[in-house]
């Protein structure tokens, strides 16, 4: 059984830990955890460490130097839970991860003081202006970077879409963040789980979904999903979406939140205005 502190090599307090990495507000990550830097603003877990030495052979670019296209296609994966008119114009992917701050201050909740709190209504305005009207089919993808307790909220998640409360479940795990991400493993199991009943569920019924494992497998398949969004994206030469190694070898990014709109990448917790000029843009193709 893993201790507090075992658990917290997997969720060391996120909302303090995030809380100086002022920005567009978003986590990239490559496929294994390393280090923390600084890149443009954004909260950047590399893969490696330093630029490759002056006079290094740099081994022959796996990706375009810039973009193919403005999007890229995705094809809906079933499982991935969507809200909206699936005949919608317009469809946005977030990929997203339950324990990570920068998707919690884009879904309203308040984890990082230091951020102007005008920037985190964005899928609150989003789901209002656009979703309600018909107009935005809205697409959640899994993405699990920080272990075990991450993978639990988000099958505490779908196993609450199974009875109907999956997005109600979303704002719940999001609005407790700073609660459950701070707890020990053996504690914050209950605490997900508890949320159910502030939705209109039974936690006996969601517990014992959980501990059948129901979901464990379709979140696993959407964390690829997403990952291979983001390979996508690097194939058709979206930079941002491109990370070097030490040895200056490319590799595809992933991170969160992310966002395609029509196809159209956009990272981080950007504020509404960001999100409103490219739907538009969208809508008037």
């Amino acid at each position: 059984m893993a201790t507090q502190n075992d658990n917290r090599a997997y969720l060391v307090p996120l909302a303090i830990f995030f809380s100086g990495l002022l920005v567009a507000g978003a986590v990239l990550v490559a496929d294994e955890i390393n280090p923390i830097a600084e890149k443009e603003g954004t909260a950047v877990v590399a893969e490696g460490g330093a630029a490759p030495e002056e006079g290094t052979p740099t081994p022959e670019s796996r990706y375009p130097s810039e973009p193919l296209r403005d999007r890229i296609a995705i094809d809906y994966q079933e499982g991935l839970l969507a809200k909206g008119d699936e005949n919608a114009p317009v469809t946005i992917y977030e990929i997203s991860e339950f324990a990570c701050p920068f998707c919690a201050e884009y879904a309203g909740a308040d984890v990082i003081p230091s951020r102007d709190i005008d920037q985190d209504q964005s899928y609150a305005t989003i789901m209002k202006e656009y979703v309600d009207q018909g107009l935005v089919r809205y697409v959640f993808v899994d993405l699990i970077l920080h272990g075990p307790i991450a993978a639990k909220a988000h099958e505490v998640f779908h196993c609450a879409a199974e009875q109907g409360k999956g997005w109600e479940m979303h704002d719940a795990i999001f609005t407790g963040f700073s609660d459950w991400t701070q707890a020990s493993e053996t504690e914050a199991e209950p605490k997900l789980v508890g949320y159910a009943a502030e939705v209109g569920l039974n936690p006996t019924t969601i517990q014992a979904c959980l501990d059948e494992g129901r979901y464990s497998e379709r979140v696993a398949e959407n964390t690829s999903f997403g990952r291979q969004l983001a390979e996508t994206a690097a194939q058709n030469g979206f930079q941002e979406f491109i990370g070097r190694t030490q040895d200056g070898e490319e590799y595809a990014s992933t991170g969160t939140p992310t966002f395609f709109i029509n196809g159209r990448p956009l990272i981080g917790a950007q504020p509404y205005s960001s999100f409103e000029a490219l739907i538009e843009e969208e809508l008037g193709r």
